[in-house]
């Protein structure tokens, strides 16, 4: 079965900003799927730390709390067609 996704436990994002245990286990995951050329998917992400170590560290997609918690289908379409990004930062 071919893959091109590889999804990160929740249980390794969770201490990731204090436990260097953890922080190595997905710098290694995602230096592995770069190496595959695969996408990487944090699950888990409930805080700002955990989303900027992990993007800092080459992850392309996160899921979790820190976004938003679980809607209705209805909320969520609502919520996406209404969606608009915040302005670029300048340098």
């Amino acid at each position: 079965m071919p893959l091109d996704q590889l999804k990160i436990d929740r249980s390794f994002v969770q201490e990731i900003g204090r436990d260097k245990g953890d922080r190595t286990i997905v710098t290694t995951i995602l230096a592995m799927a770069k190496a595959l050329d695969l996408t990487v998917v944090a699950e888990g992400v409930e805080t700002s730390t955990q989303r900027d170590i992990l993007d800092q560290s080459g992850c392309q997609i996160f899921q979790g709390y820190f976004f938003a918690r679980p809607l209705p289908e209805a909320a969520f379409l609502e919520r996406l067609t209404s969606y608009s990004p915040p302005p670029a930062s300048r340098p």
